[in-house]
């Protein structure tokens, strides 16, 4: 674990939009003072927001997965986003980083709620990935069922090997049903009470390369509680 800041720098050489968004374990400043040198671009990179995280490079691989679909390309750490958007994103992954709790075993859900309302019909390891995806869903105590502002722009992060623990197996079998599930997530329903149409479970799942990010629906959000220490 090496502590070091998450960045956002901006460049007014470069296209409308485009933000530089990565980690460093020096001050951002001195970071964009040795890009700023390249010949590549006439003008200097600004810092427009940096955040100390005491994990860097597990903060900027969050992140970049958060990201995902604003990047520009993948072998580098250019996005296209408004600032607001990308700071919002960066605060959201230092505060989960702050106050993250390891995914719990078990998960303690609402007595009306049940697995077998969860539409379309699904094996048991689906359901099994959802099982661990709301114990691994954070910021969801009854004080948190209360302050819905404190809820974040994404509601939990998880890993094939952290999957693969809570479900006793091979990191490589987890993370072949972790693709799956996050291939079927945004098609998952679940039938409230006294709502004619179900609702959808996800606002948002993105899987790559052995890593998952949510966020779920409000809705269904409270339906489920997971054990915390308040």
């Amino acid at each position: 674990m090496s502590a070091g800041y998450l960045y956002i720098l901006s460049n007014a050489f470069l296209a409308p939009g485009l933000l530089k968004i990565g980690f460093s374990m020096r001050e951002p400043v001195v970071r964009a003072n040795a890009l700023s040198r390249s010949t590549a671009i006439p003008g200097p990179f600004r810092v427009e927001f940096s955040m100390l995280v005491n994990d860097c490079k597990v903060a900027e691989r969050r992140l970049h997965l958060l990201l995902r679909e604003h990047r520009v390309d993948k072998n580098k750490e250019f996005f296209r986003l408004s600032l607001p958007q990308a700071i919002t994103t960066c605060t959201a992954i230092g505060t989960f980083e702050q106050e993250e709790r390891p995914a719990a075993d078990s998960v303690l859900v609402h007595p009306d709620f049940c697995f077998s309302k969860v539409c379309p019909c699904t094996d048991y390891s689906v359901i099994k990935a959802l099982m661990h995806v709301l114990g691994a869903t954070q910021h969801n105590s009854r004080v948190d069922h209360v302050l819905l502002e404190r809820l974040l722009v994404v509601d939990g992060f998880t890993s094939a090997r952290t999957f693969a623990k809570f479900r006793n197996s091979q990191v490589q079998s987890a993370s072949i049903i972790l693709r799956r599930f996050a291939g079927v997530a945004k098609e998952l329903t679940y039938s409230l009470p006294n709502e004619v149409k179900p609702i959808s479970l996800f606002v948002n799942f993105v899987y790559d390369k052995g890593h998952a990010a949510w966020t779920f629906r409000p809705e269904f959000r409270r339906l489920f509680i997971v054990p915390t220490t308040i």
